[in-house]
C-alpha cells in the first residue's frame, strides 16, 4: 500500500473540526505600548498697571507616544474568504497608530 503525502491544512473539513474545538479569543494581537507626558509652567509678570496685579504666562506642552513606539492595528483575521484556499494576509497588520505628536500652547492671564 503505498502512502501519498498530503497536508492537513489544505483539508477544509479537518480544519472546522480543529477550530470548532478551540475557545474563543485564542488569537491575540501584539501588545498596545503608549506613553503621554505633560509639562506646565507658569512664571509670574513684574507687577503693571496695565496688566494688574495677578498676570501670569503660562507655557504647556503635551507630548502623546513620546518614546515613538509603533502600535498597529486591523489585523486581518480572514483565515479563508471562499472555504479551500487560504489568506496570505491573515495576521499581518493593516494599519498603524500615529507617531509621536507634540503641542505646545502659551497662554498669558491677566
Amino acid at each position: 500500500m503505498r502512502r501519498t503525502s498530503f497536508c492537513c491544512w489544505t483539508d477544509v473539513n479537518f480544519v472546522l473540526r480543529l477550530l470548532l474545538r478551540v475557545g474563543r479569543n485564542i488569537l491575540r494581537g501584539l501588545n498596545y505600548f503608549d506613553t503621554d507626558i505633560t509639562l506646565q509652567k507658569s512664571f509670574g509678570v513684574p507687577k503693571m498697571k496695565i496688566f494688574g496685579e495677578n498676570a501670569q504666562f503660562e507655557f504647556h506642552a503635551d507630548f502623546y507616544n513620546i518614546f515613538n513606539q509603533t502600535n498597529v492595528t486591523n489585523l486581518n483575521k480572514v483565515i479563508s474568504t471562499d472555504g479551500t484556499t487560504s489568506n496570505p494576509l491573515f495576521g499581518q497588520a493593516q494599519n498603524a497608530l500615529g507617531a509621536r505628536v507634540v503641542e505646545l500652547q502659551a497662554r498669558f492671564n491677566f
